[in-house]
């Protein structure tokens, strides 16, 4: 305590000083050294006295370890052995150093040594602002007039020189107080000490506790013995009320497997009648599923035939369609041979006028007669196309009992869909037919849409020719 007191002290005299000399740099001329010189000896002392410390806690490490042991034995002897697995062995080593004189000694020492490098830092970092601070001070006070510079300028550089120098020396000296003081080694040898201490407990004094004495071993064998006649009399005791209950239990469990036996027979009729049902079932679904099979090939071959009708009527329209075709170019090639005729009649008319008049009554028969096998062709398409139309609702009809058919098949697919897989080549085919069936459709469809883009072009030609006629 005494050190620590005048360690105080020495911090504090130099923390006054240092103020004023920040005050006034004259009134100190050697201070900035006597800075520089505390730094370094407070440095060197702090070493010095921790080697002192660690010598003498290293000549004292045994005679701790003993009394510790002795303390430590006295601590476990009150303790029954039966209870030495439960004991925190840490706890109680750490506790017993706690209470120990000379180790209560070296920690405050370690922690006052552990801040002396943050605190050497710490004084050198204030002395370094406090007198920047103060130089910048001066130095503002130019701006008025008050100081003249070029005669204060020595002593500020001089004073920051000094801040910057004692910094350094503080940094110095807690750098080398973090590398070199002994604290680090303490702190193994009292690792050593509790490592020492635990295996004392663990190996020597445990084991050796922990073998009985012959009268020990002795009393032990008596105390077994008597626990076995204990446990062999409550057993022939209790041997005929087990036994008892034993053939109980067996006779319970008879009944309970012939009753178990009776109910699975019972069950296994049951499911074996269930079974023949689900048979029967399945044989009918079948059956339906065969039939509903052939009926729908049966329905596929109707197609298929109402398809190749359709065809033949499809050609039979088409040829007819070139027919009409053909009389409409002759019917185009007469317009044009008239036209021509009556563009040569009318160039000559001014020489024929005689034979026109004489002719006149002819041309107009002619005409007449012309307009008649005109109305005649025209009647005729207007029969053909209504005869196209009701080709178109039968194609329409035809179309919807095909929808009718696909939606009927639709709903059944559910019910066949095992036969299916029993019939997957016949279905196959039959899909490839339909498909066809389907390709045919389309191909007759789009040769109806030519057979009446065919009739617009002819009732045009047609409509045209009467124009240019009349």
């Amino acid at each position: 305590m005494k050190q620590l007191s005048l360690r105080y002290g020495v911090f504090i005299i130099c923390f006054v000083l240092l103020l004023l000399y920040l005050i006034t740099p004259s009134f100190i001329p050697w201070f900035p050294f006597l800075i520089v010189l505390a730094f370094l000896g407070l440095t060197v002392k702090s070493t010095i006295d921790g080697i002192r410390l660690k010598n003498a806690l290293l000549q004292q490490v045994g005679i701790i370890e003993q009394k510790l042991r002795s303390e430590l034995v006295q601590k476990v002897q009150g303790i029954s052995r039966n209870q030495y697995e439960r004991i925190n062995k840490i706890a109680l080593i750490e506790k017993r150093c706690s209470e120990n004189q000379e180790l209560k000694i070296w920690e405050r020492h370690k922690r006052a040594y552990q801040l002396l490098p943050n605190s050497l830092l710490a004084l050198g970092l204030l002395g370094t602002f406090v007198g920047i601070t103060m130089n910048l001070f001066l130095i503002s006070r130019n701006t008025g007039g008050e100081l003249q510079l070029q005669k204060a300028l020595p002593d500020i550089i001089g004073s920051m020189a000094i801040a910057f120098v004692s910094s350094l020396a503080a940094l110095a000296g807690s750098v080398f107080l973090t590398k070199f003081h002994p604290t680090y080694d303490l702190d193994l040898e009292k690792d050593k000490l509790l490592i020492s201490l635990e295996d004392f407990l663990d190996n020597d004094y445990f084991i050796s506790q922990n073998q009985p004495t012959v009268a020990e071993q002795i009393d032990v064998l008596i105390k077994t013995i008597d626990n076995y006649a204990k446990s062999l009399s409550g057993f022939v005791t209790t041997l005929p009320k087990n036994t008892q209950d034993f053939q109980n239990a067996v006779t319970a469990a008879s009944n309970t497997l012939n009753t178990s036996a009776n109910n699975f027979q019972i069950v296994a009729n049951q499911s074996s009648q269930s079974m023949q049902t689900g048979a029967n079932v399945l044989t009918n679904a079948t059956n339906n599923l065969a039939r509903l099979t052939t009926t729908f090939s049966d329905i596929t071959s109707s197609l298929h035939d109402s398809t190749k009708s359709f065809d033949n009527a499809i050609d039979t329209l088409q040829i007819y369609a070139d027919k009409l075709a053909d009389i409409g170019n002759a019917l185009v090639n007469n317009s044009t041979q008239t036209q021509s005729l009556i563009q040569t009649n009318q160039q000559s008319l001014n020489h024929v006028s005689d034979r026109l008049v004489q002719n006149a009554n002819t041309l107009s028969a002619t005409s007449q007669t012309f307009n008649n096998n005109i109305s005649q062709v025209t009647a005729s398409l207007t029969q053909h196309t209504g005869q196209v139309g009701n080709h178109n609702n039968r194609l329409q009809n035809l179309l919807g009992v095909i929808e009718n058919t696909t939606q009927s098949s639709n709903t059944n697919i559910g019910q066949v869909v095992s036969v299916l897989n029993q019939n997957a080549s016949l279905l196959g085919s039959q899909i490839n037919q339909l498909q066809n069936v389907a390709e045919s459709i389309d191909k007759n469809a789009q040769t109806m849409r030519q057979i009446q883009n065919n009739f617009s072009d002819l009732l045009a030609a047609l409509a045209q020719l009467q124009k240019s006629r009349f």
